[in-house]
């Protein structure tokens, strides 16, 4: 695309988009939440019923999607020569809050060493009522044997800076917010343990 735009004249500008999530307003998702991998991730988990210690202090982004809109809107408002923007949230949660707040709410998640995360996630793999529910898991899972995927960097300060000047702030992403988005999943009968609706 930005070949085109160099030498054939095409106007265009490219949205890089990060984990889409539930609207900050009110935790409501979009209606393709269930191919979302970053709540597959978590069904997952709900799903072995454990986490590894050393999971804990990752974290995940998520982008509220109605904050999102209003940043592509802006955005799509630019100079022409405004080409390339990282429509990414600007704060992260650690795992470790996200697995408190399930487990809260009845999602029971207790917290393992790594060897015995690895044999239940192993176990559960050939579980036929669960396993379906670990394919987000298992495309980020690197176990023995396994190659580690790198993350590629990518710099968000110039879409920031563009937005601050537009006005724009992404929301404080607190503890009712997620409460918010996972009581209206459990309420989808997202994190049921059955693969045959889809988990729903």
């Amino acid at each position: 695309m930005l070949e085109a735009v160099a030498e054939k004249g095409l106007r265009a500008k490219i949205f890089r988009y990060g984990n889409l999530a539930a609207r900050f307003s009110d935790g409501e998702f979009q209606a393709n939440f269930d191919s979302n991998s970053a709540m597959g991730n978590l069904r997952a988990y709900a799903a072995l019923g454990c986490a590894p210690y050393d999971h804990l202090d990752d974290t995940v982004e998520f982008s509220p999607i109605d904050a999102t809109a209003r940043a592509s809107v802006l955005l799509a408002e630019t100079p022409e020569e405004c080409r390339l923007f990282h429509v990414i949230s600007d704060q992260s949660i650690a795992m470790i809050r996200i697995f408190r707040a399930m487990n809260d709410m009845g999602l029971k998640v207790r917290f393992a060493e790594p060897a015995e995360f690895e044999s239940v996630f192993r176990a559960t793999q050939h579980d036929p009522e669960k396993a379906g529910l670990l394919t987000s898991l298992i495309a980020y899972n690197t176990g023995s044997g396994e190659e580690e995927r790198i993350l590629l960097p990518m710099d968000h300060a110039y879409t920031y800076q563009v937005l601050y000047r537009l006005g724009f702030v992404w929301p404080t992403l607190n503890e009712d917010y997620i409460r918010s988005f996972i009581n209206n999943l459990k309420g989808l009968g997202y994190f049921d343990l059955s693969e045959d609706d889809g988990g729903r």
